[in-house]
């Protein structure tokens, strides 16, 4: 019976955490991740499906080829085959204004990051701080409408999909601990969960205005358990049980709005707002009801499951691209404000009935981001950027232990268009790129300082992950 009752205790006691996600850790993609992920006002690719979901209405610039006939690329070019080089060069040895492929505004990519947390808690009881190395497999799919519908005026529409998922093919890792556990909030298993973003993007005013919208999927249930013929003994027992549960979608809004303007000076001027709503997993009711055997006493509970936490999140950018400055082609310059509501958390029904429950009171927080895009040659990109992200949690003076830190991160990328040789159709673009982030350190003095299990201590530490993408269109 005892068991039974430590067994129940533990779903009564189970916590409801607040998470990020991993594109919110980390970035989408390694073209986005590599510019800080200030990319709501130019992003116009597949990533478009978490940054800003409008950018599926733009139509990406597609890469020329021309420069394979400079001296750096000559062996490159003479890898083509003759009827490439004369869709480069033309029939009579002269320049073609057609590109060596057509591509199209289909897309389909893939990607991976790894990420090594070397994190640390000055506590040595705080064990839940190893271990929190992990991958992610990234995909995105972009149809362009005019594939099958005749658009009117010209305007462009594409449908987009991007999906994250844990490198072991998990769909989510949930842990249900006591809030005196050290969890860092943003790494390790707190954010490894299966993401999908799906929605419409739509050109509204040719050449300058989009829009779009869509959702974020999660999972939402209900559930009941009932176990009868309940012994009163401590020895182990295995009496008859029945468990239900109902899984049905949970949806979070997702909308955004895009704007461009060509030749705004002596460059492009584009803009971009983004609104990701909240998203959270709740297993509301989650009844339990067990019958002792000896006097037929009926036991019932009503509890509440709360877990996976994402704010909402209100996101402006604002970019400007100035060709031929210096060295390079073209230099982007990315600035994104994002503003995350982290107040509207709050745990688990069940939780809030404890008598030592404590609030978590976490603050909105706004995050600062720039991102930098050289185009070196028409194949080679180079990026760059920075993001400074205050943390959510208040001190930790009393029994929990969230942890979160004022963060800064610094991030490099390298983009290549490979041409479309040999075996393929059509070119690939490669995006490659390392982030770098610092966790200032932080203190927790505890007010109580009698309880040896929850003594006061510092945290801090920094992450390393690298981002691999590949772009196919078609």
């Amino acid at each position: 019976m005892k068991k039974l009752i430590v067994a129940a205790a533990i779903i009564v006691f189970s916590l409801s955490t607040a998470y990020a996600n991993i594109a919110d850790t980390y970035g989408l993609g390694a073209r986005g991740s590599a510019m800080g992920s200030a990319m709501t006002a130019i992003a116009d690719d597949w990533s478009s499906a978490y940054y800003n979901m409008a950018g599926l209405g733009r139509r990406p610039k597609i890469e020329s080829l021309d420069e394979v006939k400079s001296a750096s690329t000559q062996l490159l070019y003479k890898t083509l085959s003759k009827v490439q080089q004369k869709k480069i060069l033309g029939e009579k040895g002269e320049e073609s204004e057609e590109p060596a492929a057509k591509v199209n505004n289909n897309e389909l990519a893939l990607g991976y990051l790894y990420s090594a947390p070397l994190v640390n808690v000055s506590y040595d009881g705080a064990t839940e701080v190893d271990g929190l190395s992990a991958g992610a497999l990234m995909l995105g799919l972009v149809i362009d409408m005019e594939t099958f519908v005749r658009m009117p005026y010209g305007l462009n529409m594409r449908l987009g999909a991007c999906a994250i998922l844990e490198d072991d093919f998990g769909l989510g890792k949930v842990t249900d601990d006591d809030p005196q556990a050290h969890y860092f909030l943003r790494y390790g298993r707190k954010i490894q969960r299966f993401l999908l973003n799906m929605g419409i993007g739509v050109e509204v005013w040719k050449d300058h205005l989009y829009i779009g919208v869509g959702s974020t999927t999660g999972v939402a249930s209900e559930g009941a358990v009932m176990i009868e013929h309940v012994q009163m003994t401590e020895e182990t027992q295995s009496p008859p049980a029945r468990t239900k549960m109902n899984l049905r979608p949970g949806q979070a809004p997702l909308a955004g709005i895009s704007f461009k303007w060509e030749n705004l000076g002596p460059g492009t001027f584009n803009a971009g707002f983004t609104y990701r709503g909240q998203l959270v997993l709740v297993i509301d009711p989650f009844d339990t009801e067990a019958v002792t055997e000896l006097g037929n006493i009926d036991m019932k509970m009503s509890l509440a499951i709360q877990d996976y936490f994402t704010p909402n999140e209100y996101i402006l950018g604002l970019a400007y691209t100035y060709p031929n400055l210096w060295i390079f082609k073209s230099v982007t310059f990315a600035f994104d404000l994002e503003y995350q509501q982290w107040s509207r958390f709050d745990l688990s029904r069940t939780r809030k009935l404890q008598p030592d429950y404590e609030d978590p009171n976490f603050t909105d927080i706004i995050i600062y981001r720039l991102g930098f895009e050289e185009t070196v040659f028409s194949w080679l990109k180079v990026r760059e950027g920075y993001v400074y992200r205050p943390a959510f949690t208040p001190d930790q003076t009393g029994r929990s232990n969230f942890l979160d830190n004022n963060t800064h991160i610094i991030s490099l990328g390298l983009g290549f268009v490979i041409p479309d040789i040999i075996i393929l159709k059509v070119p690939v673009e490669v995006d490659v790129a390392y982030q770098f982030q610092y966790l200032s350190e932080r203190e927790s003095i505890k007010i109580d300082q009698s309880n040896p299990y929850n003594p006061s201590y510092s945290y801090g530490g920094q992450v390393h992950t690298v981002f691999f993408s590949i772009r196919w269109r078609y």
